[in-house]
């Protein structure tokens, strides 16, 4: 609210209440509805209560969708760290697998990533061969993960499988054939 005497534009830390202006000391008068409602917002005497109660709305609804846009994004960035997808079982032929080569393991990641650690220490322990590739530091591997819809990190490649985040469900479904046995 600014002052019609002075100019001032009151913040919520002025210490005088909301009926005077902390810097000139002009007595403010209050609209009816406003102390029927028992609002504290009041008007200085030359402007109409109809104005006022326009502007408080108007802000009002700045408010509520500054919240719901700050919701939206907190959702959108989170959205790939909620539970891992559901996958069926894939049949299980180990005689015919364990002959063939391991697929090809890349994983997108960041040295940062706490997640990213568990996966390459699940892979160290089974004896995975896996390429990785920081997408912080290579400029050509950020923008083929984010070609590939990648946005969270880890995201991992095995073969034409994609396995978001540390999903060790799904890795040792993948990868279990080729699991190293430590005698």
């Amino acid at each position: 609210m600014r002052c019609s005497n002075c100019g001032h534009v009151r913040t919520r830390f002025d210490a005088l209440p909301d009926t005077q202006c902390p810097r000139c000391g002009m007595q403010y008068a209050a609209s009816e509805r406003n102390t029927q409602l028992g609002l504290s917002r009041y008007v200085p005497d030359n402007q109409s209560g109809a104005s006022a109660r326009k502007s408080g709305t108007r802000s009002g609804l700045v408010v509520i969708a500054l919240l719901l846009i700050g919701f939206g994004g907190g959702w959108y960035l989170l959205r790939d760290f909620g539970m891992p997808e559901q996958r069926e079982p894939a049949p299980t032929m180990k005689g015919s697998i364990a002959s063939t080569a391991q697929p090809q393991v890349v994983m997108y990641a960041t040295s940062w990533c706490p997640y990213c650690a568990k996966t390459r220490a699940f892979f160290k322990k089974h004896g995975i061969v896996y390429t990785e590739y920081d997408v912080e530091r290579e400029d050509k591997r950020d923008s083929e993960y984010k070609a590939m819809g990648g946005r969270g990190v880890p995201f991992i490649r095995i073969g034409n499988e994609t396995v978001r985040g540390f999903d060790e469900p799904a890795l040792t479904q993948l990868l279990e054939p080729w699991f190293q046995k430590k005698s």
